[in-house]
């Protein structure tokens, strides 16, 4: 999924929005799980992308997880989802994605 497929459109309250692509709306079981710590520079990535994705409304087919790293216990969670979309930050530059 490319990041192109999302649209952010500014409502009449002049307030930034994230719409998800018309292809998710139906269909497959989507978690988003986050993964930071707030606490150090720009680690804390992935929890704020799923806060913000907390404050809209979302199918109910769409889960949100977010920790501060992956752990054996989150594969249980991740096994009940179709797709899993990992979000996650590093400062290292040109850093390809494992």
């Amino acid at each position: 999924m490319s990041v192109d497929k999302f649209q952010s459109t500014t409502s009449n309250n002049s307030e930034s929005q994230i719409k998800i692509p018309s292809d998710w709306t139906t269909g497959s079981k989507i978690i988003f799980f986050g993964i930071g710590n707030v606490g150090r520079q720009d680690d804390g990535l992935g929890i704020r992308f799923i806060e913000s994705l907390e404050s809209i409304p979302l199918p109910s087919h769409i889960g949100l997880e977010g920790n501060y790293q992956l752990n054996a216990e989150d594969a249980l969670a991740i096994s009940e989802y179709d797709i899993v979309v990992f979000v996650d930050a590093t400062m290292a530059p040109h850093a390809r994605a494992p």
